[in-house]
């Protein structure tokens, strides 16, 4: 079952953007893949809240407290070399090289790891 949630993608490996797509379209999901800072004020100008963040570290860096304090993003999912103890409530770290497919996984349970 889709959600109401925009999913944002800002996912620099080719494969694991187009694993994403494919997975979360199939599935009936909206969707958008930019190559943009997470924090670009344009994002709020093209979709509006509710929106899901899934990004790569490497698109992350160190933004992640100005990203919770931003309040744009209900959920934030990041795919890093390897998972990591969930930080806060709305944060998810997962193993982008096994866990990619787990967040289509969680989108058709309707669910999120928290």
């Amino acid at each position: 079952m889709a959600s109401r949630e925009l999913i944002v993608l800002i996912v620099r490996n080719d494969a694991l953007r187009s694993a994403l797509i494919a997975r979360l379209s199939l599935q009936g999901e909206s969707l958008m893949t930019l190559d943009v800072d997470p924090q670009d004020p344009v994002l709020d100008r093209i979709a509006r809240a509710p929106k899901i963040l899934v990004l790569d570290s490497e698109s992350l860096g160190d933004q992640l407290p100005s990203l919770l304090d931003g309040g744009q993003w209900v959920r934030i999912i990041i795919l890093a070399d390897r998972a990591r103890e969930n930080g806060p409530n709305r944060v998810s770290t997962l193993d982008c090289r096994t866990e990619h497919t787990a967040v289509g996984r969680m989108r058709a349970r309707g669910s999120w790891p928290v």
